[in-house]
């Protein structure tokens, strides 16, 4: 394609000084509009190309958009300043964002062999989701909404500027390069694998459509692989149809839970399902940073930019040696989520001058250890001296305080009793204090010595498992009401119930994302109530199913997989394998297989034809796939 403009070429009121890229609609350009008095203003100048001037509709469509564009005014979106014409070329003036997009900073990490901090990508999202959400409920000036949707949310159109800042840009040009790509082809070669799946299958947009998109980005800057790119554009819009999300704790560990369930819930297939708008999506990310203590500002990204392209002359450098389409073939060699490779280092917050990890802390540690001071080397310094004597002391007075504390406030409430469990003495009730020593080992000898003026049923109460941190410190079982079950010899009522499961065919059963069992799970020890489980086939066909547990009894369940028929028709015809074995060659009768998703490779040497789909057979019913090479 030979170029519109030449380096120094003037187009309206700006001088062309470097091309930054060329598209499938036009081409991209680093340009200044100069003033009096010195005043100089950078810009990016967007062309499209001639030839979409024979196209009254499409040239209407991005004339609009433009007008549209220019009415965004926020901090996380670039700006359009001008829309105007030379000759038969259209052109559009945007805000320079001097930063990279978030391919240039996942491809710098891959070269290094790391993941990008889980902090900063989940900040750069947070941000894309304010901008979005500015852009999906604006209103023109007159009061009308606007309706705008991106319908490019991919890498390429995410930057991130040396001071801090997230913007999207080509918000001027989505639907218009959409609209081209109907009638060109090549102009979205390399965004499939951002789509929608409505988008994919030409339905109605609305704002949940680029939160998808934006999932997906999320998913590939956390894990570095591609999640729907495949080897052939048929296979990738299959794998977008299909909308399977690997856990992203296949490639990092790191990556809590909560981190996960943002993730699966903006990339669900069903837009219902998904985040309803951008600020739900914002606010649940913010929420993520909190509570896991991820904490990230534009200072954060600001220092690491400057970590990562530390050297302005190295800016320009890499401007001119990573050309757009250099950046695209080096995405497209990034592994896929699907399939082995290379292993990256574990993501680490970025945090300069502090430390935002939780240390590691037992659940069963001593409540002095909230009270004290941690000291590495087991003494505690003060003036110069070591005074280690005094800590424990202080600790033994302490210890002794909070325990005659307990005491006294126990003993003023009539309603309590006092067992004194010690070793080679009974059990004495009276009214007050329940009260045991630490000694485990002692106790259970003293339920083999107990006193003979017991009644034969009485045994010795049994150490608390659900000690809290004050009990086991000091020993203490603290009861304001007598045990009626154990004084009248009852027993408590189960606290927990079984379930027993099968499948068939044998499937794999999850809970929580945990595996139980393959095949069947006998008498699965669960808390009262309902419960959500998944059977997952080899294949990939799952169901969803609940059970209910009820305290001390068992129940059980079963969950089938029905078999469909899938019929295949190719003109002239095909050689078929199906899930990688032989099923002979078209024409032929329909198959029978199990529901869920199956790979389909046809192949006709004569015509050169070799393709693959994902077809999903429905259980219990006959689907169709055609294909036509005459």
């Amino acid at each position: 394609m030979s170029g519109l403009f030449e380096q120094n070429s003037k187009i309206g009121d700006y001088t062309l000084l470097r091309k930054l890229a060329t598209g499938g609609m036009g081409e991209i350009w680093l340009a200044e509009r100069k003033g009096i008095s010195g005043f100089s203003k950078r810009v990016v100048i967007k062309t499209i190309l001639e030839c979409f001037a024979d196209e009254p509709s499409l040239v209407d469509m991005f004339l609009q958009e433009g007008r549209i564009a220019a009415g965004l005014n926020h901090p996380n979106i670039a700006q359009t300043y001008d829309l105007g014409q030379v000759g038969r070329t259209y052109y559009m003036a945007m805000e320079y964002v001097n930063g990279r997009d978030l391919r240039n900073i996942l491809l710098a990490n891959v070269k290094k062999k790391q993941l990008v901090p889980l902090n900063l990508v989940l900040r750069i999202a947070a941000e894309t989701c304010e901008g979005l959400y500015h852009a999906h409920t604006w209103h023109t000036p007159d009061g009308q909404h606007a309706g705008i949707i991106h319908r490019d949310i991919s890498p390429q159109n995410i930057l991130v500027t040396f001071e801090g800042k997230v913007k999207i840009i080509d918000f001027g040009i989505a639907k218009a390069a959409q609209s081209a790509s109907r009638t060109r082809s090549g102009v979205l070669k390399g965004k499939y694998a951002y789509m929608s799946p409505e988008q994919v299958r030409g339905k109605q947009l609305d704002p949940r459509s680029d939160l998808f998109s934006l999932g997906v980005v999320l998913y590939e800057m956390l894990t570095a692989r591609r999640l729907f790119k495949r080897d052939s554009e048929l296979s990738t819009l299959d794998a977008v149809l299909e909308s399977e999300v690997p856990s992203p704790k296949r490639f990092d560990v790191t990556v809590p839970k909560e981190v996960e369930d943002v993730l699966f819930k903006a990339l669900a297939r069903n837009p219902e399902d998904r985040f309803q708008d951008a600020r739900q999506m914002q606010l649940a990310l913010e929420e993520v940073m909190i509570s896991c203590k991820l904490p990230a500002s534009s200072a954060h990204l600001a220092a690491y930019m400057d970590e990562i392209f530390h050297d302005s002359l190295q800016y320009e450098q890499e401007l001119e040696q990573m050309t757009n389409s250099n950046l695209m073939s080096m995405m497209e060699r990034l592994p896929s989520a699907s399939g082995p490779g290379p292993k990256m280092e574990r993501t680490k917050p970025f945090a300069p001058g502090m430390s935002i990890e939780e240390p590691e802390i037992s659940e069963k540690r001593e409540l002095t250890r909230n009270l004290l001071p941690s000291v590495s080397s087991g003494q505690i310094h003060r003036g110069g001296k070591t005074t280690w004597h005094w800590a424990v002391i202080g600790l033994l007075a302490m210890i002794l305080g909070v325990a005659s504390w307990l005491l006294v406030k126990t003993l003023a409430n009539p309603n309590t009793r006092v067992e004194i469990v010690d070793a080679g003495k009974t059990t004495k009730e009276a009214e007050g204090l329940s009260i045991k020593t630490r000694q485990d080992a002692k106790v259970q000898q003293t339920q083999a010595h107990v006193d003979s003026s017991m009644d034969a049923g009485t045994k010795l109460p049994k150490t608390d498992e659900k000690k809290t941190e004050g009990d086991l410190a000091l020993g203490l079982n603290l009861s304001d009401k007598p045990d009626d079950n154990k004084a009248h010899g009852k027993t408590k009522r189960p606290s927990y119930g079984w379930v027993s499961i099968s499948t068939a065919p044998s499937a794999t059963i999850y809970k929580g994302g945990k595996i139980l069992g393959v095949g069947s799970v006998k008498k699965l020890k669960l808390r009262p109530g309902r419960h959500k489980l998944l059977a997952k086939l080899p294949n990939g066909a799952q169901k969803v199913f609940h059970v209910k547990v009820v305290a001390g009894k068992t129940a059980s369940t079963s969950v089938k997989f029905v078999k469909g028929k899938l019929r295949i028709v190719v003109h002239p015809w095909a050689d078929v394998w199906v899930d990688g074995k032989s099923a002979g060659q078209t024409p032929m009768g329909a198959l029978e297989l199990m529901e869920g998703p199956h790979k389909v490779q046809l192949k006709n040497a004569t015509l050169g034809k070799d393709i693959q789909k994902t077809v999903f057979v429905k259980p219990g019913k006959e689907t169709s796939l055609r294909m036509d090479w005459r």
